[in-house]
């Protein structure tokens, strides 16, 4: 086996060599800390590698196969997010108010996937204090996208994306509270999934906001599965997880081929006009709705439309609790001459929002409750696109913060207006409890553009399987026999290194 093909086993296949002692987890490892030495000076994705550590545990991972002891995820290389504490790792939330600072302990998801064997190799870039969906900072520099250098893997886990795609590790850790890691998922041609508020701890105080989810990243619906299995359940130190244990091993256990007979598919392409998707991404969205069609699924399109304030309450509803930190530095200079320029922008507007507009991001969540609600009572999944655009410019789509006056209540304040983001994830930031896949649908040609430096390639386009609360591995499933079809990076779509 070629070692380009054995950095692109997926965690299950990799299991299964290891204890066939057909494949030797130190092999692996040596393998996977060249691409990540490879990957970083390509698209600069990582912000530690861990090679001693790295070796020494596929050491001891190839002596527990041998003495038949393996774990679940035993040796198995992992990515890790850089915002998750990991004990001794650099810890500088890509700030550099942080810079030199290193974790003290070991967050419980990561925590879980080190008990059940997994090897961290390296920590993962993001924006500063994982603010925004591009993956840049003063600190760590431009993360561009393996497939194509031009454009943003996305963000804010978008390390863990294109580290990934990049062949360092089959899995990788991601977080998400308005769609960090189905951003770069899709952008990156892997795998993300937002499990439902509560299902994985989430260290406080911003587990307690249930926007903010922790999830696995990988190239394979079964191993995100496999995560899930180690990462999921109780943690009396987060109040707000989930005390019901799901068993997602019938994902990756011999996984049969699934027939999706009497599923119903509901697909929303643009949510009202609210987004304007690229034809590309419409397109290969409705190859995929064409071949769960196929699979004995039946696919309807409808439509739900968003508010026409849907993107600025959203992201005043942000800026008004997690953004309240940054309101806070930006008010004292010398903090505040430290941050990237987005990270100042976000906590000048958060100094500007109000309570009201809290409230009325709450009553917009709970009125597309109520309209999801309805879809479900007759629906299994939602299908839909997680970017509207193709691709993002890496060091070029700093967030476009506008303001303008308006009058509301009789009384005139200035209000942030953002610019034609093409993120189609925050309402199911809103919807927490709805399990959400990100997957590839294809990919998208690129053509050449000399004025603005671009030459011809092609992007990944992604797709997100939204399932009703809580039916984790339902979606999952669903999300699966589609892969089944696919072979993603098991065949030839992968990057050119």
């Amino acid at each position: 086996m070629k070692n380009d093909d054995i950095l692109y086993l997926s965690a299950r296949r990799l299991r299964q060599l290891f204890l066939r002692r057909e494949l030797s987890p130190v092999e692996v490892m040596k393998l996977s800390l060249a691409r990540a030495d490879a990957a970083q000076q390509r698209c600069n994705c990582l912000t530690q590698i861990f090679d001693k550590h790295a070796l020494a545990s596929a050491k001891q991972a190839e002596a527990n196969y041998a003495n038949n002891t393996a774990r679940p995820l035993e040796g198995i290389p992992l990515l890790v997010k850089a915002e998750a504490a990991l004990k001794g790792s650099q810890q500088d939330y890509g700030s550099n108010l942080h810079r030199g600072e290193h974790d003290r302990t070991t967050d419980a998801h990561v925590a879980r996937l080190l008990s059940a064997g997994a090897v961290p190799v390296a920590k993962t870039t993001t924006p500063e204090f994982s603010l925004i969906g591009f993956t840049y900072s003063d600190i760590h520099g431009v993360t561009t996208n393996p497939w194509h250098n031009y454009f943003s893997p996305g963000g804010s886990s978008g390390g863990s994306g294109a580290g990934l795609a990049m062949g360092i590790a089959p899995l990788a850790t991601g977080s998400d509270i308005g769609g960090s890691l189905r951003i770069p998922a899709a952008w990156s041609g892997v795998v993300g999934f937002k499990p439902p508020y509560g299902r994985v701890p989430h260290p406080g105080p911003w587990g307690l906001d249930y926007y903010c989810h922790l999830g696995p990243m990988a190239r394979s619906v079964g191993d995100i599965a496999m995560m899930m299995q180690a990462m999921a359940g109780i943690d009396f130190r987060d109040p707000a997880s989930v005390n019901e244990k799901i068993d997602y091993s019938a994902i990756y256990d011999n996984p049969d081929k699934v027939s999706l007979r009497g599923v119903k598919i509901a697909m929303v392409v643009d949510w009202g006009k609210t987004f304007q998707v690229d034809k590309e991404i419409v397109d290969n969205m409705l190859a995929v709705a064409k071949t769960y069609q196929n699979l004995g699924a039946s696919v309807s399109e409808i439509d739900i439309p968003l508010p026409a304030d849907f993107s600025y309450l959203i992201t005043a509803r942000l800026a008004h609790s997690a953004g309240a930190y940054l309101g806070q530095l930006v008010r004292n200079k010398k903090p505040a001459a430290l941050l990237t320029d987005y990270a100042r922008q976000w906590g000048e507007f958060s100094n500007t929002t109000t309570g009201l507009d809290y409230f009325k991001a709450e009553e917009m969540t709970s009125a597309l409750a109520h309209q999801l609600a309805e879809v479900f009572a007759t629906y299994d999944a939602i299908l839909t696109p997680t970017n509207s655009k193709v691709g993002a410019k890496a060091d070029g789509n700093r967030w476009d913060f506008k303001k303008k006056k308006v009058v509301e209540g009789g009384v005139a304040r200035e209000k942030w207006v953002s610019a034609n983001q093409p993120f189609m994830t925050a309402m199911f930031n809103s919807q927490s409890r709805c399990p959400v896949v990100a997957m590839p649908s294809g990919f998208a040609d690129i053509a050449a553009d000399k004025k603005n430096s671009i030459a011809a390639g092609r992007m990944p386009t992604g797709v997100q399987l939204v399932g009703r609360p809580f039916h984790d591995v339902a979606v999952l499933k669903i999300a699966q026999a589609y892969e089944q079809t696919q072979g993603w990076f098991e065949g030839t779509a992968r990057p050119v290194l």
